[in-house]
């Protein structure tokens, strides 16, 4: 009997002993818990942290995005090429840079080297030719593929009516307003030949209104008789339309040669420029024939032609002026095929800073020579004898004021109408680049 009892409470010690270590497993798997719950708030902590990181880097881009957006060319159709807004860029840097040279004394101590290149900046408007060239013509290109297809002709011009019109008399209309142009008696007169583009041809002469404005009389000149060129040259094949519109040029070059000599580029009507506008034609051909509209292919090749095409129209300028008008075209040619299918050009012509400024080019081209006056007078004029301080400090305070000033005239007078303009011809639109 005692010995029973004595198993008996061996086994109440051996159980009690058991029950003591599954306590303790329990205590310790609660630890296990514990500690697993507070990793698990740690793990939750950062992933809060991360997607709080993630929403800021958000709003900050989206914010640059709509800066972006804000001040971008509105296009009228699906495709938007920036690079195209970039050649506009080199061309309207070449034109404002031209003009900050041409009212710095010539008395400058230094820029030797620089100040022929900053003369050569008027070829900046050549420039503009050759691009108004390429991007009329191409929905004439492209609806030549299409059996039994053509460009409306009402949308065509109606589309040039809202995109420009509005914008150009705008200007007209506030430069007249404020006195800002040189009187030469009967102003009235004057702004009634600027305002229908006939200031050229009626006085042979720039218009005292907008001295700028000579360039767009002559690219309406080229608007209004794109379709009878796209008519004309647009059918055959393709290497004997091209031969020949470059051999209807040379008349027109050697007529410019005899009537203007080595003033070059100069010329107030089509016929002095348009072998530009060919320029232009022929590039536009080659992007949709041989290209099939597209500039999916980059070659350093090409970065190779852009640079002998950029290269060869300074040199040329330079060392060969008197033939500069026949060989130019042949250059910008180069610069521009080699620039739309190139790695590095058309890489640094498209960001997007720089195809911004391009799209605004044509408030920066109307409203520069304002702006640019209007912010000298406000410095006093170049305040340095050196040609660096004063082309460094004076000419980069007035670029930057002629790029923002213009930059809030685009918003008010030039994009409103890039949008109604979308809005009235619907969205069966000619092709925009």
């Amino acid at each position: 009997m005692g010995s029973d009892v004595s198993t008996v409470g061996s086994d109440v010690s051996t159980v009690g002993s058991d029950v003591s270590t599954v306590g303790s497993d329990v205590s310790t798997v609660g630890s296990d818990v514990s500690t697993v719950g507070s990793d698990v708030s740690t793990v939750g902590s950062d992933v809060s942290t991360v997607g709080s990181d993630v929403r800021a880097e958000e709003k900050a881009e989206s914010l640059l995005d709509r800066v972006y957006r804000l001040f971008r060319r509105v296009t009228w159709s699906t495709r938007y090429l920036p690079v195209i807004d970039g050649l506009r860029f080199v061309a309207i840097l070449s034109v404002v840079l031209y003009h900050v040279h041409s009212v710095m004394p010539r008395s400058l101590d230094g820029g030797r080297v620089i100040r022929p290149l900053l003369l050569m900046g008027n070829i900046g408007v050549q420039f503009f030719f050759a691009i108004s060239g390429f991007i009329l013509s191409v929905p004439f290109f492209q609806k030549s593929l299409q059996k039994g297809q053509s460009v409306s002709l009402r949308a065509y011009y109606l589309r040039r009516l809202i995109r420009l019109e509005p914008t150009y008399l705008i200007n007209l209309l506030l430069l007249f307003a404020l006195g800002f142009y040189p009187s030469w008696g009967n102003d009235l007169a004057h702004l009634g030949a600027s305002v229908v583009y006939s200031h050229n041809w009626i006085y042979g002469m720039f218009s005292n209104i907008n001295f700028v404005a000579w360039s767009l009389e002559i690219e309406i000149q080229f608007y209004l008789l794109m379709p009878l060129f796209a008519w004309l040259f647009i059918r055959g094949h393709k290497w004997v339309r091209r031969f020949i519109l470059i051999v209807v040029c040379i008349p027109f070059v050697v007529w410019q040669h005899s009537k203007y000599g080595t003033h070059f580029p100069h010329g107030l009507s089509l016929l002095d420029q348009i072998q530009f506008f060919a320029t232009g034609l022929i590039l536009a051909d080659v992007y949709v024939n041989d290209w099939g509209s597209s500039l999916d292919i980059r070659s350093w090749k090409y970065d190779l032609v852009a640079w002998v095409g950029w290269l060869s129209i300074p040199l040329v300028m330079w060392y060969a002026l008197p033939y500069a008008r026949y060989t130019i075209p042949f250059s910008l040619f180069l610069a521009y095929a080699g620039t739309l299918r190139s790695r590095f050009f058309r890489a640094f012509l498209s960001l997007r800073w720089i195809a911004v400024i391009g799209g605004m080019c044509y408030t920066i081209y109307l409203y520069h020579w304002f702006f640019f006056r209007m912010t000298l007078d406000y410095l006093g004029g170049f305040q340095y004898r050196s040609f660096w301080m004063n082309f460094l400090v004076t000419g980069s305070i007035l670029v930057c004021s002629i790029f923002i000033l213009s930059a809030i005239f685009y918003l008010l007078f030039e994009k409103p109408f890039m949008t109604m303009g979308r809005g009235l011809l619907g969205k069966k639109k000619e092709t925009e680049v």
